[in-house]
């Protein structure tokens, strides 16, 4: 692909680009006002069901705070005293609801009217109904009637004309006994003759027995009200609002949007399809209730044609769309001339740098086509030829060096290979001395030990204490002459002599060199801990550890002692540790003891060769790991030494004796 391909290219993904991020602007923005329209919503919703919840429960506590008056408590606890008088007093409550129920519909018989002429509901019309000041006021009654009932449940007084005398049988009657308030749902009020809500509150004597029940019909226009209003002031047209019931029923709709109720569209926030297929935006408020009023259950939701709340966007996106293509068209255009004017001098550039690289001439150089960058580039580009050309020449000398040093490096090499050569023969040839010698030096001590045993044996009765003694001495001369031989030969195997890394388990090859050593009674050697399961030479390791052990014990001047062999676990290595409660170290003896033929008892109090500690310390450097000793005078000496979990020395040694110092 050219470089006018890709920079055409590149114009054209930049105005793309350009489009891309102009609807993006659209779509977010989109986005944003949804969010400001469901959030403004939401709490224009919540304070309208709020204000509807306020409107019922101040007119039920108007009804509270009534029921708490004189003069009402009065009229009640004569008219239940005239009852309680009587054998029976609901058989001639019956009758007089039979006789009220008979009557025609809004006819008043002389006793009903006595009711409705009685001073407490003249009463009830002048300091609650008041309905000629909001007939004035708000064009409607605020309330449909009100009415008493006493503790039987028959009217005592009441605003205007009721269904029936007897009111106990009614389901709200009961529920405002019991619960103290009663509120009803929406419905038709048969004797106000208006959509109304049942309010009704206890009446108490001033001891606080039930005395009866005061019920109002509140008109629901109050609460209609209080809907329109919200509609009137909203700045859509196609705002529509709908209250409904707990169990989805339309209580009052105003709008032109008709959607139907589902769960969703009452208390969700998003879309919704219209009956005549206006897609809506809905969001609801559930009702709360207000202080002791605990609420009906009431949805009200709101809903906008998404046409109109979404216009101004629809309206940002054309003009951002128009804008884009015509950024996105500029882009392209100047994009292709840019590709054009860069192109040109480019392509000849390349074209001089493939006939460079055919012909391998340096010497060509690129012409100046233009100023400016493309210029600085074709000036470089004439100053790298100058310089590779410079460089060639410097590297055909450097070459000539190079094979002559290569050619010496070459004999070097083989001058060293013969001296490793050599180097290997005259260690074979000390190994095999180091057997010769090991064998010739131990066979004349086998033969002086066998000997002094055999006088021992044969003339010891004969021989008095200072001959038998000097005898046991040269015997144990001999052995540690014997072992010290052995120590040094081993000493010169390590890292020489090849060794297979196999898999120990020291949990089960301590006890093994345990029983090897056979500790006096007096001397306990335990595992701290569970050894780990490690990579390393069977024979080496045991050379190890049989050396810490065999010195922990053999210096041991406790009459109870003990010797403690622990592990932790580091990332990459184990540390393994010896402790003996013996004599201790003292700190200046620290270095001395790994070196070879270095004891610090007297010989002749222990028998010790010296190279013991020396062998430990070459087995753990060769397999990567390090050792040293922590004591304290008086109280006992602690060994350490570490081994790398992935052993990296493939060095083996061929079975052997082990060697304690």
């Amino acid at each position: 692909m050219s470089v006018f391909q890709k920079l055409a290219i590149g114009s054209l993904v930049l105005s793309l680009l350009v489009a891309a991020m102009g609807q993006f602007a659209a779509v977010y923005s989109q986005r944003t006002l949804q969010e400001a329209v469901r959030r403004g919503s939401e709490i224009v919703a919540t304070e309208t069901m709020d204000k509807i919840d306020r409107c019922i429960q101040r007119r039920l506590e108007d009804l509270q705070v009534y029921a708490r008056g004189r003069r009402l408590r009065q009229v009640l606890a004569e008219s239940n005293d005239r009852f309680g008088r009587m054998t029976d007093p609901l058989e001639p409550i019956r009758r007089l609801d039979e006789r009220w129920m008979a009557a025609p519909k809004h006819v008043l018989s002389p006793w009903m009217q006595d009711l409705l002429d009685e001073g407490l509901s003249d009463a009830l019309r002048r300091d609650i109904e008041v309905a000629d000041f909001y007939r004035a006021q708000y064009g409607y009654p605020l309330y449909g009637e009100i009415f008493v009932t006493n503790q039987y449940g028959a009217n005592v007084a009441q605003t205007g004309w009721t269904s029936d005398y007897y009111q106990a049988d009614e389901p709200w009657w009961p529920h405002a006994r019991d619960e103290g308030t009663h509120v009803g749902d929406i419905h038709y009020d048969e004797s106000a003759g208006v959509h109304a809500l049942e309010l009704a509150v206890v009446v108490s004597n001033e001891d606080g027995r039930f005395a009866g029940v005061i019920k109002a019909v509140l008109n629901v226009e109050e609460v209609v009200g209080i809907i329109t209003n919200v509609r009137a002031a909203s700045e859509h047209r196609s705002t529509t609002l709908d209250l409904f019931s707990p169990t989805g029923q339309t209580l009052y709709h105003a709008g032109p949007l008709a959607v139907p109720y589902t769960a969703s569209t009452a208390l969700l926030h998003g879309m919704a399809r219209a009956e005549d297929g206006t897609v809506a935006f809905m969001v609801g408020a559930p009702s709360h209730g207000h202080r002791n009023f605990a609420g009906l259950g009431w949805t009200l939701r709101m809903g906008y044609d998404r046409r109109e709340i979404f216009a101004p966007i629809a309206r940002l996106r054309a003009v951002l769309l128009a804008f884009s293509i015509g950024v996105a068209l500029v882009a392209l255009l100047g994009g292709l001339l840019l590709a054009r004017h860069i192109a040109r001098p480019i392509g000849q550039l390349t074209e001089t740098a493939k006939v460079i690289s055919e012909r391998k001439d340096y010497s060509v150089r690129a012409s100046q086509v233009s100023d400016g960058t493309i210029g600085t580039l074709v000036e470089a580009f004439n100053t790298m030829l100058q310089q590779i050309q410079m460089h060639e020449r410097a590297l055909i000398a450097a070459n000539g060096q190079l094979c002559r040093e290569i050619a010496e490096r070459k004999n070097a090499q083989q001058e060293q290979r013969i001296l490793f050569d050599q180097l290997e023969q005259k260690n074979q040839e000390l190994m095999d001395f180091a057997h010769v010698v090991s064998h010739d030096l131990k066979a004349p001590l086998r033969g002086i030990k066998m000997l002094s045993e055999w006088l021992c044996t044969d003339c010891g009765e004969q021989l008095d204490a200072d001959a038998r003694d000097k005898l046991h001495l040269l015997q144990g001369r001999a052995e540690r002459m014997h072992d010290l031989i052995e120590g040094v030969l081993q000493y010169s195997r390590i890292g020489r002599i090849k060794e297979n890394v196999v898999t120990v388990d020291l949990n089960a090859l301590l006890p093994t060199i345990i029983d090897t050593i056979a500790p006096p009674e007096h001397i306990t050697i335990r595992m701290d801990s569970r050894l780990p399961v490690i990579q390393c030479g069977t024979t080496r390791i045991t050379q190890v550890f049989q050396n810490l052990l065999t010195n922990a014990v053999k210096y041991i001047d406790k009459p109870a002692g003990e010797v403690v062999v622990a592990c932790t676990e580091d990332s990459d290595a184990w540390t393994f540790s010896v402790s003996d409660n013996g004599p201790g170290i003292e700190e200046r003896y620290f270095e001395r003891i790994f070196k070879i033929f270095q004891t610090l008892a007297p010989r002749d109090e222990f028998e010790s060769t010296g190279v013991g500690l020396t062998l430990v310390k070459k087995i753990v450097e060769h397999y990567g790991g390090r050792i040293w000793v922590v004591s304290e005078v008086g109280k006992g000496s602690t060994f350490f030494f570490t081994l790398p979990k992935q052993v990296s020395c493939t060095q083996s040694l061929e079975p052997a004796e082990v060697s304690a110092s």
